[in-house]
């Protein structure tokens, strides 16, 4: 089919964008990691979303559309184990090892499922549960992932008064490795001139890695970056506000621009433009 498209006419209009799916399953999965009731807007009604709503009332959970895109979820757990027939329906099923662990300690887990379209490894989530303590194992004759966790030593962390934000830093760690050096010394050169700007010393601050409490997030709403630069602003803006900061190290495994890396040297210059815009512009 061929399209002729006529230009050199001013667009005007309005049109409702729908909610991503990619980001849809994940919040779906987050709210299980939360005590109460969740309720997320804009959620696209599609095969993947229906699978996992599915999954977590199979599971005890409470999932369920209380208006056309608005679906309430609630960690109601109670089993540890999801069935081929049914995790086999999404790959994001995957996912809930962490609110399973969470809950109960032990994940029973299948392959994922789902689209087998490109490479698309888990090692990178089993890496991150055990970071926080979880032993995983594979069993190869059935399929499925067998996980614990021993939630008395597990990884925790208590916010206080004074700290109320912390960073996971990929610089702390050493022994992270970077996909090239003109990646490396780009963000130690941004970190650099971003503590400067703000006056204090942050040795990762476009980290991905935020956590915060409510209190923060109210003092610093609303986020209006869409790009990478969204993490230039909330450091601005916390910092700003006068919020303690603290960084622990993390583990970073690099990805190439194959797999799926898309941050590119011109990015930086949009970091610095929304990080002076916030820190000299903005009251």
């Amino acid at each position: 089919m061929d399209y002729i498209i006529t230009g050199g006419k001013k667009l005007s209009g309005t049109i409702e964008v729908a909610g991503a799916k990619n980001a849809a399953l994940k919040l779906m999965v987050a709210s299980l990691l939360c005590s109460g009731r969740t309720v997320l807007h804009n959620v696209p009604r599609i095969r993947d979303v229906e699978a996992l709503v599915d999954i977590v009332n199979y599971l005890g959970g409470e999932a369920k559309f209380i208006a056309e895109n608005t679906l309430s979820i609630e960690n109601k757990l109670t089993k540890n184990r999801i069935p081929l027939e049914i995790a086999g329906k999404t790959r994001v099923s995957f996912l809930l090892i962490a609110p399973l662990l969470f809950t109960f300690g032990k994940a029973i887990i299948p392959n994922p499922g789902g689209c087998r379209l490109g490479k698309r490894p888990v090692d990178r989530l089993v890496k991150v549960v055990e970071e926080f303590g979880a032993k995983v194992k594979y069993n190869s004759e059935d399929g499925f992932y067998y996980a614990s966790l021993d939630k008395a030593k597990a990884f925790e962390f208590s916010f206080s008064k004074k700290t109320q934000v912390v960073f996971g830093s990929r610089r702390l760690n050493k022994n992270n490795k970077y996909s090239t050096r003109m990646y490396y010394w780009g963000g130690v050169l941004l970190d650099t001139i971003i503590s400067k700007v703000l006056k204090i010393h942050v040795t990762d601050a476009i980290t991905g890695s935020k956590i915060f409490t409510r209190e923060v997030y109210e003092k610093i709403k609303p986020i209006e970056s869409k790009g990478f630069e969204v993490e230039a602003e909330i450091t601005a803006k916390i910092i700003k506000k006068g919020f303690k900061l603290t960084e622990v190290p993390i583990t970073y495994t690099p990805r190439t621009v194959k797999e799926g890396k898309n941050i590119r040297w011109h990015h930086g210059f949009i970091i610095l433009k929304t990080l002076i815009t916030i820190a000299y512009f903005r009251k």
